[in-house]
């Protein structure tokens, strides 16, 4: 899993701006206005971008990190810790809607860093499969949450 780690903190300012080119509406959860930042150059690092994104994405990176090492025996507590994820989620902003985009960020990033030597159909589609896992427990939790918060503010 430290390939995870690895690949993430030298790729967090491309995994960020791919996200935003996907899906502006992300950006306000990020601490960006409506303009977004330029997308980095090969040379630069994570230092280039904004604190809040920053120590945002090193969460992401913190949480994937996480779920890979709880895959098999844990997947109990996974499943608990992605439900509480989702719920705390709605608080931030976060959309259901975000999610696939994230994903999406996640492939393209991965198969940018990796490249065709590396990268593969069945590297993506593990990747995909195991997105769509957790990311689906999550995006249950922001609908199931998002829908009783709408009904709390629904006037008797």
């Amino acid at each position: 899993m430290n390939f995870v780690s690895g690949c993430w903190k030298t790729h967090l300012p491309l995994f960020v701006h791919r996200l935003f080119e996907l899906e502006p509406r992300t950006k306000p959860v990020f601490g960006f206005g409506k303009s977004a930042p330029r997308r980095p150059s090969k040379t630069e690092n994570v230092a280039m971008m904004r604190a809040g994104a920053l120590v945002h994405g090193m969460r992401i990176v913190n949480m994937f990190d996480s779920a890979l090492n709880m895959l098999g025996p844990d997947q109990e507590m996974l499943i608990d810790i992605m439900q509480r994820l989702g719920r705390r989620h709605v608080a931030y902003g976060v959309s259901p809607h975000f999610l696939p985009f994230m994903g999406r960020a996640l492939i393209l990033t991965l198969s940018e860093f990796l490249g065709e030597l590396e990268w593969s159909e069945a590297l993506e589609n593990a990747w995909y499969e195991v997105y769509c896992e957790l990311s689906g427990v999550m995006m249950k939790e922001l609908f199931d949450q998002g829908r009783n918060d709408s009904l709390q503010l629904t006037p008797n």
